[in-house]
């Protein structure tokens, strides 16, 4: 096991003499490089592989058993160490190949010196494990302890960069909920000032989507308030449930009351309304290539709720709406389990013909 240690040692040697000690010299002319990160991965990783391969071995050997933990123990402790080494002295490689701002902020302390320093500590400490008769004044506490230092102060690096990463991802989302926030702000103010620029006599179907039940309380009050503050409202609001805009008249009904007197003369443009909706649902249907199980909630939802709100008006709105229903059934759609027919169809048991 000795001479497989010392031969590990060699090559580790080789590596750091011969090609790190290469990339080190040109890195500093080559900034910015991307090249240097892979050049660094490929000589650092066999590197440390080696040279945690060895100290595995200088631990079978009973080289840390000085410490107060089982060789079990030891041997988690040389493995997580490696790492740790591999990790600090990448990046204090790449603070030679990149700008410092670029590192975590707990590696700068080691900057450029660590990659140079710490491999030539841990292969001294294992030529003096493995080979005794070095150094046969030096007891291992003395003989390890700079190890000891170098190993320590790596693991503490990369709980530093651990919790610095953490604290990272914390920071971006909340950058994300906040960007998202204001956003959100962003379009409210926007359609505000939509809203306020738009007049009831020119832009009525536009103004009547805005006083859904789902938009915003202060977008949905002022558009309620521009819409019913028109003198003709009703009249124009006939007009809209009879047009291509019908879905819109519909939105106002469901989130808005009218007075019983308005009701009887919508009665029939409300019927007009689901036929409309009907046809718009037919072409869907036949253009529509993916369906997906909330399609047709939408319109399904407003028609129910204003066929509800004007029960008893003297029309009767069950045919129509069997119409809206028979719409969703076709060869295409025969496969797709569509919420809104369900919803239709738990309707029209209430309204038996």
């Amino acid at each position: 096991m000795r001479i497989l240690g010392n031969i590990l040692i060699a090559l580790a040697g080789l590596l750091y003499l011969v090609p790190l000690q290469l990339m080190l010299s040109d890195a500093g002319r080559r900034r910015g490089d991307g090249g240097a990160v892979w050049g660094s991965i490929f000589v650092l990783t066999p590197l440390w592989l080696l040279l945690t391969a060895a100290l595995l071995v200088a631990a079978g050997r009973g080289g840390f058993d000085w410490l107060p933990v089982k060789r079990g123990s030891q041997y988690a402790l040389v493995l997580v160490s490696g790492i740790a080494l591999l990790v600090v002295t990448f990046f204090s490689f790449m603070s030679k190949a990149e700008h410092i701002s670029q590192l975590p902020w707990v590696v700068r302390l080691f900057t450029s010196w660590a990659v140079v320093l710490f491999p030539l500590v841990t292969m001294a400490f294992l030529a003096f494990a493995l080979n005794p008769s070095l150094g046969p004044g030096l007891k291992p506490p003395t003989l390890g302890l700079p190890f000891v230092a170098v190993a320590g102060f790596s693991l503490l690096a990369c709980g530093g960069m651990l919790i610095e990463a953490m604290i990272h991802a914390q920071q971006q989302q909340q950058a994300r909920v906040e960007e998202a926030v204001e956003a959100d702000n962003q379009r409210d103010r926007d359609i505000m000032a939509r809203v306020q620029s738009l007049q009831a006599a020119n832009d009525l179907p536009e103004l009547l989507g805005f006083t859904n039940r789902f938009e915003k309380p202060e977008i949905r009050q002022a558009a309620i308030a521009k819409v019913e503050a028109d003198p003709q409202l009703i009249a124009r609001l006939a007009e809209t449930l009879q047009s291509g805009w019908a879905e819109k008249g519909l939105v106002y009904l469901d989130a808005c009351e009218v007075s019983a007197e308005d009701r009887k003369i919508l009665a029939a443009p409300v019927r007009t309304a689901i036929e409309t909706l009907t046809a718009e649902a037919k072409d869907s249907v036949e253009r529509t290539h993916t369906f997906y199980a909330e399609q047709f909630d939408w319109n399904t939802r407003i028609i129910l709720s204003v066929a509800d709100k004007f029960e008893g008006e003297g029309l009767d709105y069950g045919p129509a709406i069997r119409e809206f229903r028979r719409a969703l059934d076709s060869e295409r759609t025969r496969d797709v389990r569509l919420n809104a027919r369900q919803t239709l169809d738990r309707w029209l048991a209430k309204h038996p013909q």
